[in-house]
């Protein structure tokens, strides 16, 4: 097919006129107008519509690239769910691509995200801090990106755990919890602390709850295993533990889903109920556990995709690359099992 650069030089014009004259624009002749669009009709010329894109720099499509460290590079389906929101609300397409971070380097090599301009701007999904090579990586796409749930002031759009933390311990203490466990089975938080290397989520959560703890005058005590040492075999002696003795906890407040599990085991092997002899909080994207209603600070996985794409978009709109980070409230119910 003939291209618009060959057609413009065969009709002796250029191909700004040739643009202008098949969009009605500029001051042409009438003689010079019917002879190009003849012309035009004759050979089947059509525009293409990518070209015309790169040209405006407008492509009414938010890129949205998942990476982890291991495989599971998956978005989370209320995650998804946001994000097409926001993509809805805003008039765009949304182009998703995923990979491990292993795969990272070949990837990048044949990406048709990197390397050309295929979007107006860029979400980034990565269950760990962004290492300097994905961050540059972002930096060569020359458009708006925001990174989720990543606590950032550049692009971190991430759920506020900071605040959920301290929610939870002062909800529990108004009901007259004063006796704390912090269940998280799947983290070190000496080994987080240290290098500085697990999810945000895991040091945030448990820095709000302790401040809360701590201005209450309540005790709150860790219950963890060694990195990489979660198990149900070593988890369940480690949380049944907490509910003995004089300072036998009565309250549990689980950070993951298999802490949660592992909670109801031994709260139900002591003959108790959750809500009753012992209260009980998760963190999770569902308020349900096994058909039951349980205490919840509910991720805002939807409401985290949603603000990505409006805080890109904002970005677009006002002719900038850079997205301001912003903490994304939890959803709370907190009823039943405190």
């Amino acid at each position: 097919m003939i291209s618009g650069d060959e057609l413009a030089a065969e009709l002796g014009i250029s191909p700004t006129a040739l643009s202008q004259i098949l969009h009605g624009k500029g001051r042409y002749a009438e003689a010079t107008r019917a002879r190009v669009l003849e012309r035009v009709r004759a050979v089947g010329y059509s525009p293409h519509a990518g070209a015309r894109a790169a040209r405006l720099r407008r492509f009414d499509t938010v890129a949205v690239f998942s990476t982890s460290r291991g495989a599971n590079w998956k978005l989370h389906p209320l995650l998804v769910e946001g994000l097409m929101a926001g993509a809805r609300a805003h008039g765009q397409r949304l182009l998703m691509e995923g990979v491990a971070e292993s795969d990272l380097p070949a990837f990048t090599a044949r990406a048709s995200l990197f390397g050309q301009r295929l979007c107006d701007g860029l979400v980034i999904n990565h269950q760990m801090p962004p290492s300097p090579e994905l961050r540059a990586l972002a930096a060569a796409c020359d458009v708006p990106v925001a990174w989720l749930n990543v606590r950032s002031e550049e692009g971190g759009i991430h759920a506020d755990d900071l605040a959920a933390g301290r929610a939870v311990v002062e909800a529990l203490v108004r009901r007259g919890r004063r006796r704390l466990s912090w269940i998280d089975t799947s983290h070190d938080h000496s080994w987080a602390a240290a290098i500085g290397g697990a999810h945000y989520s895991v040091r945030d959560r448990l820095e709000g709850a302790l401040a809360a703890a701590s201005e209450a005058g309540v005790a709150l005590r860790v219950v963890s295993l060694p990195f990489q040492q979660a198990s149900w075999e070593r988890g369940l002696p480690a949380v049944a533990a907490a509910l003995e003795g004089a300072e036998a906890a009565d309250a549990l407040i689980c950070y993951g889903a298999m802490d949660v599990h592992l909670a109801l085991e031994a709260i139900a092997r002591r003959g108790w109920q959750p809500g009753g002899e012992v209260g009980l909080v998760q963190f999770c994207g569902e308020s349900h556990q096994g058909g039951r209603p349980l205490a919840t600070a509910l991720v805002p996985q939807a409401e985290i995709g949603y603000a990505a794409v409006a805080a890109v978009m904002a970005a677009v709109a006002a002719g900038e690359c850079a997205v301001p980070g912003r903490a994304i409230p939890f959803a709370y119910r907190l009823e039943g099992t405190l």
